[in-house]
């Protein structure tokens, strides 16, 4: 069993978590027009978390091609995530790939269904089979304690957060609650600043899961 500082293992967490305060401080701190137009859709902050996403999903393959296993996983999923800030799962279809109207509506041409279909089927079998051949890395690293446990799991948590967080506004309006700009540009600091600072907790948990194996920190990468 390799042994660990005991304070890496918080490194992921807090980071995350100074970033979501740092977010939601700026949104506070600034005007609903001021946030709007700085964190606009598709706009320059959208657009470099997607690129952060892409390079961390570059430095997965790197290791990937060394060591396989779980590094696969987060290169897919790090892919995934800069696609969807990209917003390519809608950009083709008449609606998201993974959205029951794609599949249900009699609007979407049969087509249209199918292609989504293929593309969302591919994709969920890409992660399954990502996901069986991460399992073993996985238990290693629960057994051995590694920091890089409490980096996915932060991951995992983090991720889903700020989904439900874009997805607030929307649920509020459909529920016939009363509208709020200041509450809504609160939601869009969050969202928008929480999903820049992903990809780098992402490139923190890769080194982290690199330096839970021998076989990759011994490599020339982390030779100093």
């Amino acid at each position: 069993m390799q042994k660990f500082p005991a304070e890496s293992r918080w490194l992921a967490p807090v980071a995350m978590l100074i970033a979501l305060l740092a977010a939601a401080a700026f949104g506070a701190l600034n005007s609903p027009v001021t946030i709007a137009d700085l964190l606009e859709e598709g706009g320059g902050v959208e657009t470099a978390s997607a690129l952060l996403h892409f390079g961390a999903a570059a430095l997965a393959l790197v290791f990937w091609r060394r060591a396989r296993g779980i590094f696969g996983l987060m290169a897919v999923c790090a892919f995934l995530m800069g696609a969807r800030e990209l917003g390519w799962h809608k950009a083709f279809t008449t609606h998201s790939l993974f959205s029951t109207k794609q599949y249900f509506y009699d609007t979407v041409p049969i087509a249209d269904k199918l292609l989504a279909g293929a593309v969302a089927l591919t994709l969920l079998a890409l992660l399954g089979i990502s996901l069986v051949a991460s399992i073993r890395d996985i238990r290693r690293m629960i057994a051995d304690r590694a920091p890089a446990v409490a980096g996915l799991a932060t991951l995992m948590v983090a991720t889903p957060l700020l989904m439900v967080v874009d997805t607030l506004p929307r649920l509020r309006e459909d529920a016939g609650l009363s509208t709020s700009a200041d509450l809504d540009a609160q939601f869009l600091a969050v969202e928008e600043l929480g999903e820049l600072a992903l990809p780098v907790i992402v490139f923190l948990v890769i080194l982290q899961v690199a330096r839970a194996f021998p076989r990759v920190s011994g490599s020339a990468l982390f030779r100093h």
